[in-house]
C-alpha cells in the first residue's frame, strides 16, 4: 500500500468518526493530586480534603485512597465528575502511630498518585473562643488554632 493510500485512508477514518460524533483523540487517564490532604488528626476529617484530577477518565469513575501498614481511612472513595474527584469526610479513623508518616495512594484502578501524610493522634480537649466552630480537624500554628480556613484563638486542656 502506498503512503498516499495510507494517509487518505486515515483522513477518511477521522472524518467518518467526527461525522458519527466520536472522539478521535482521547486523553489517556492519569490520576493527579491537585490538592493534597492535610491537617489530619485521628477520628477527625482532614481540614484540607484531597482533590484528584483525571481528565481522561469518564464521569462516574471511582478514585480509591489506600494506605499500607497503618491506619484505617474514613471517606476513602470519591467519584470523578468533569475530570475532578473531591473527597469528603476523608481522614484517619484509627490505628496509626503518633507522628508517623504514611503513604496514601489514590487510584482509579489503572493509574495512581501518592502523597505522604502525617498521622496525628487526637487527645485532650479543645476550648474554642467561637461557639459556632467545634474546631475538629484543625491544627495549631504557634498559638493559633486553624480549622477549615478560619483562624480561631483557643487553648488545649
Amino acid at each position: 500500500m502506498s503512503l498516499f493510500k495510507i494517509v487518505l485512508t486515515t483522513i477518511l477514518l477521522v472524518f467518518s468518526a467526527l461525522a458519527a460524533g466520536q472522539a478521535v483523540f482521547a486523553t489517556t487517564p492519569q490520576v493527579t493530586i491537585t490538592t493534597a490532604a492535610d491537617a489530619c488528626a485521628e477520628k477527625y476529617n482532614c481540614s484540607v480534603q484531597p482533590v484528584i484530577t483525571n481528565s481522561g477518565a469518564p464521569d462516574g469513575t471511582v478514585i480509591t485512597a489506600t494506605v499500607t501498614g497503618g491506619p484505617v481511612l474514613n471517606g476513602a472513595t470519591a467519584t470523578i465528575q468533569n475530570g475532578v474527584a473531591t473527597f469528603t469526610n476523608f481522614g484517619f479513623a484509627s490505628g496509626g502511630g503518633f507522628l508517623s508518616n504514611y503513604t496514601i495512594t489514590f487510584s482509579d484502578g489503572d493509574t495512581s498518585a501518592t502523597q505522604s501524610l502525617t498521622y496525628y493522634a487526637a487527645f485532650g480537649s479543645l476550648t474554642v473562643n467561637n461557639s459556632a466552630d467545634s474546631g475538629s480537624g484543625g491544627r495549631w500554628v504557634g498559638n493559633t488554632y486553624l480549622t477549615f480556613g478560619n483562624a480561631i484563638a483557643g487553648s488545649v486542656n
